[in-house]
């Protein structure tokens, strides 16, 4: 929130200030999109410059953005917590930035931050991409000690990816699958005999069958009681009939493989420019966490939608 003083009052902008020009008379500053000229003869001008819950994950990365780059990290910083998305998160990572830390950093704090394995591609504004034989990231999510919000009956995950891989059956793109009694089948296979492949949480072999013709996207799923919300690209569908796994699991995600009993297996050649956990959240807010993603991924240079 910027602060404005005019003459003893107190004026509110809420947006996402930054000084652009100083001169003798005027201070120019880009609110948004909208520029406001402050006559300094009348006004004295106090900026909070970012979202607190910003400034701390700045701090975590030593400030290494530009002023440009954080202003848009802070907008998507309020726009989740305005829609009460970041409260429904346990994790949020954007991959598709320009440092290789922030990269892996959660949004929520520093917890469950990823940890690239047998060495990953990283591409600066694009994200990392797993060779499909070896490399992965460890998302160091473990439902049953980090989700807080993800719930056996009510959970959700996604994924934002990049290329369009041509061939990609038996490549998945996340992944974790509970092998002892009872069991548990959580996945993301984009495109997989042309169908895509989703589960989470469920205790059965069945899934939804989707047709599939691109590994491109933001894939999302909501698991809402026996009820599987799927979207690609933000257009939600809902599947019923699928019983929940009450127990949760505990070994972490991984993405560009799945985690089977603590051992990688269907790596994948993804290239990955977010990805998150969480608990079951409202059409509204599906939709505006697809829409603060990919605003953020655009201005950084790794959006595609």
């Amino acid at each position: 929130m910027k602060k404005i003083f005019y003459l003893g009052l107190l004026f509110s902008v809420y947006s996402f200030g930054q000084v652009i020009n100083i001169d003798k008379d005027t201070i120019n500053i880009n609110v948004g999109h909208r520029v406001s000229i402050i006559d300094l003869d009348k006004v004295y001008v106090y900026l909070d410059q970012y979202n607190d819950l910003a400034d701390s994950f700045f701090a975590r990365i030593d400030n290494k953005f530009s002023i440009d780059t954080a202003m848009w990290y802070s907008e998507a910083f309020d726009s989740l917590d305005y829609y009460k998305i970041y409260d429904s998160l346990d994790v949020l990572v954007i991959c598709g930035t320009s440092d290789t830390l922030a990269s892996l950093l959660n949004f929520k704090g520093n917890y469950c931050n990823g940890t690239p394995v047998n060495n990953p591609t990283f591409t600066a504004n694009q994200g990392w991409t797993g060779n499909g034989t070896s490399s992965y990231i460890n998302t160091n999510f473990s439902p049953s000690e980090n989700g807080v919000n993800y719930q056996p009956g009510s959970c959700s995950m996604g994924v934002y990816i990049r290329n369009n891989v041509a061939e990609p059956d038996g490549e998945t793109v996340i992944g974790n699958i509970r092998t002892s009694s009872p069991v548990s089948y959580s996945w993301i296979f984009p495109k997989n005999s042309n169908i895509l492949n989703i589960r989470l949480n469920i205790t059965g072999s069945g899934q939804p069958s989707i047709t599939s013709d691109s590994t491109q996207g933001f894939f999302q799923v909501h698991k809402e009681g026996t009820t599987l919300n799927i979207s690609r690209n933000n257009s939600f569908t809902a599947y019923a009939g699928y019983a929940t796994q009450t127990i949760k699991v505990t070994p972490p995600f991984f993405i560009n493989a799945t985690q089977i009993g603590g051992t990688p297996l269907y790596y994948g050649t993804y290239q990955i420019a977010a990805y998150y956990f969480g608990g079951s959240m409202s059409v509204t807010q599906r939709t505006k966490l697809f829409q603060i993603v990919e605003r953020l991924l655009d201005h950084l240079g790794a959006g595609i939608l």
